[in-house]
């Protein structure tokens, strides 16, 4: 056992080394660069200085008399200090500090409660950039400091130290590469709760010899050591690809195929206890907004796993506007096979306080179609990041192919939820976490993915025909799994003439996957009217037939939409659609969806807008019972605004199902009156009346930004809210104020 601990800090040593390399051949670069004949600039000193003042007054009323009141008031300061200069060409340093503190006093049903938090964030970085080299060091720190009601200051700590060095050769036939290594390391102030570092180093690899033929290579190293409980994991990543694209025949025929390859290898040891996360690599991300979780399908989303935690994957959890879509965002994953997962880390792209993060409630649902959905669980509050900005989201084990999340918007009624009217979500990992018992040792998996495109152009004159062929495979391990699909398909266009246009397709389609495999063939056409330039109709169909070792089916979709703008600001659409689907069961189902909206501009100041929809669901036979269902959706608003300082607003919508009708009501008013360049000022109304519950809300209060100073300013709102139903009632008031000045 010694000899084994000797090698396991042997080997630490030397990667601490290589780390120390790096970073050491960071700094020459840039010292190298510095020497360099020139004139040093300074970019100057920026920074601002920030007074916060907040406080809230709510008294809730429940349905038996009960009386809860609650009152808070915090006082903020926020200071920001930012050195920028370049020392030389292509070489700059960027220093700058942050620290914030917030005093909060809250009184809830007569017990007080005093808290003080304080944040503490220097950073430093120096940074060459040049065409061909790139080189740069950084070091930062955050302290973040908590006490309540006279308690011991708990106090967590974050360290960083990274070290980035680049080659990119100058249109030369040779690789370029980016190795980054990070150091973090988070611990508390005594070491008791907890004393974690992490090593991290990764190198990019690309190379594109020709046009037409591309190479990268990614191997990723990470050693993560738990001190309190003698926890250490190594994980090693090597992940690569290879494509080729190519035109021939004149542009007739196009092709693109590649492979993608990953290894990852776990190390675990352990002398005490804890547990190990190991992520799970899903084949796509999923995506919808939705009020009916349990049976509707998610739209690929690749965006919410491409590996970057601060770009937007297009979906906003915070607060709506006056009259937003309140619906239900729905986040989820596609593992392509069965996998065990109990652990989702959420990432959006900013800190938020804990009454904004707190304030959120999580649904897990899983499936096997991603079409009809089993509700799991419910987490909530799901802990937020003390430095990184995501939920973490845990629940008992489930294995599933398809899983998801579905959240409400940040709701109107939470502390500070004006100031976060955006939250987007970036990205959401699974894994699955165990006891380092079970994990301890070596554990291993890979993935393997081969694609092929390929399109011919048949026929140039007259009808336009093409030809097209994918093939799709994946290999994952272990367990041994696989996936692969084979497309094979025409596509025709043609115009017959100024009016009609219209397209064709056949195909056939195989797949096999753990679950089922089989094959289909489907069918698809299209016409397109346009006998007048404010006059479309365009007709659809869809067919499929699929026989798989599971079961098949049969479905035909016929859809014919119409769009006329009568003239300019009136438009009108008509649309509707029929499908059925009859399994070999026996049970069969068909489906009609009809939609009509308007939009009516009369005049400038003037606008009106109306929508219907109607869905129906009728299935019979298999066995089973026969059932029905229907959905009408209606909505109509009209808004207002006479002159550029005022704008109103009003609503109504009707959602009817067997099971209930909800009817919604909406009003809003918004006035800016113009006081001066330097003093602006703006008051707002909304109200929603609701059946459901005979629910009424209603916020109002005005808003007054000063600009006393050139760099310096005033921001204050005064915000009242009534919320009344047949279990409850609230009144709640809410004061902020926010005097900003920068240099």
């Amino acid at each position: 056992m010694p000899s084994v601990q000797r090698s396991n800090r042997n080997s630490h040593a030397s990667r601490c080394c290589a780390s120390r390399a790096v970073v050491l051949s960071a700094t020459l670069c840039i010292l190298a660069a510095s020497l360099m004949p020139c004139i040093a600039t300074a970019d100057g000193v920026s920074g601002y200085v920030d007074v916060l003042y907040n406080s809230f007054d709510s008294e809730t009323t429940d349905a038996l008399g009960n009386v809860s009141r609650l009152e808070s008031t915090g006082i903020g300061q926020r200071y920001s200090l930012t050195f920028t200069s370049h020392l030389a060409p292509y070489v700059r340093i960027y220093a700058t500090g942050f620290f914030d503190k917030v005093d909060s006093t809250s009184v809830s049903n007569g017990t007080r409660s005093e808290s003080t938090t304080t944040s503490l964030v220097p950073t430093v970085d120096l940074t060459l950039r040049s065409p061909i080299y790139t080189a740069g060091i950084k070091y930062s720190r955050r302290t973040d400091s908590f006490t309540t009601n006279g308690s011991p200051t708990a106090t967590d700590i974050q360290e960083n130290y990274q070290g980035l060095l680049g080659w990119k050769p100058p249109e030369v036939d040779l690789p370029s590469f980016q190795l980054r290594v990070v150091r973090t390391h988070v611990f508390d102030q005594e070491r008791v709760r907890q004393n974690t570092i992490v090593d991290t180093a990764a190198l990019t690899v690309n190379y594109a010899p020709t046009n037409t033929v591309s190479l990268n290579y990614r191997p990723t190293y990470t050693d993560a050591i738990n001190k309190l409980n003698g926890l250490e994991t190594e994980t090693t990543t090597h992940a690569g690809f290879v494509r080729y694209a190519d035109r021939f025949l004149r542009d007739r025929v196009t092709i693109s195929t590649g492979y993608n390859v990953s290894y990852s290898e776990l190390k675990v040891s352990v002398s005490g206890t804890g547990s190990v996360d190991t992520e799970l690599v899903p084949f796509s991300g999923l995506s919808s907004i939705d009020d009916s979780p349990a049976n509707d399908a998610l739209n690929p989303n690749p965006a919410l796993i491409d590996g970057n935690l601060s770009a937007s994957a297009g979906i906003n959890i915070g607060l709506p506007p006056p009259g937003g879509d309140l619906r239900e965002r729905n986040i989820g994953l596609d593992f392509s096979v069965r996998k065990e997962v109990n652990r989702l880390l959420l990432w959006v792209d900013r800190p938020l306080p804990a009454a904004i993060a707190g304030s959120f409630s999580w649904s897990i649902y899983t499936s096997t179609d991603n079409q009809n959905w089993s509700f799991l669980t419910t987490v909530f509050p799901a802990p937020f990041g003390t430095f990184e900005n995501n939920f973490e989201i845990t629940f008992s084990p489930v294995t599933t192919r398809y899983l998801k999340v579905a959240v409400k918007p940040l709701s109107a009624t939470v502390i500070g939820a004006s100031g976060f009217p955006d939250i987007f979500v970036t990205e959401l990992q699974a894994f699955s976490r165990q006891s380092a018992d079970q994990v301890r040792g070596t554990t291993s998996s890979s993935s393997r993915i081969f694609d092929f495109d390929g399109r011919a152009l048949l026929l140039a004159s007259g009808p336009t025909l093409y030809y097209h062929v994918s093939y799709f495979l994946q290999k994952t391990g272990p367990p041994d799994a696989q996936r692969w699909t084979l497309a094979n398909g025409l596509q025709a266009t043609h115009r017959f003439n100024r009016v009609f246009s219209g397209s064709a397709g056949v195909g056939r389609d195989d797949y096999f996957d753990a679950v089922t495999g089989g094959m289909a063939y489907w069918a698809t056409a299209s016409l397109d009217a346009v006998p007048l330039r404010a006059l479309r109709h365009t007709f659809l169909y869809s067919g499929r037939i699929d026989k798989s070792d599971t079961g098949g089916y049969k479905t035909n979709t016929y859809y014919l939409n119409n769009d006329l703008q009568v003239y300019s600001g009136v438009q009108m659409t008509l649309s509707g659609g029929l499908s059925d689907r009859v399994e070999d069961t026996g049970k069969s189902s068909e489906s009609t969806d009809l939609k009509a909206s308007a939009t009516i501009q009369p005049h400038r100041t003037l606008g009106l807008n109306y929508f219907v929809s109607s869905i129906s669901t009728e299935s019979s036979g298999g066995g089973g019972p026969d059932s029905f269902s229907r959905r009408t959706d209606s909505s109509a608003s009209v808004s207002y605004f006479p002159v550029a300082t005022l704008y109103l607003t009003a609503g109504r919508t009707v959602v009817s199902d067997p099971e209930r009708t909800l009817r919604t009501q909406n009003y809003g008013l918004n006035w800016s009156p113009s006081l001066g360049s330097t003093l602006q000022f703006s008051f707002s109304y909304t109200e929603s009346v609701s059946n459901e519950d005979n629910a009424k809300n209603k916020t109002m209060g005005p808003t007054v930004q000063w600009r006393f100073a050139r760099n310096a300013y005033l921001n204050a709102s005064y915000v009242l809210f009534r919320t009344t139903s047949d279990i409850s009632s609230a009144d709640s008031t809410a004061l902020t104020a926010n005097v900003r000045a920068t240099f």
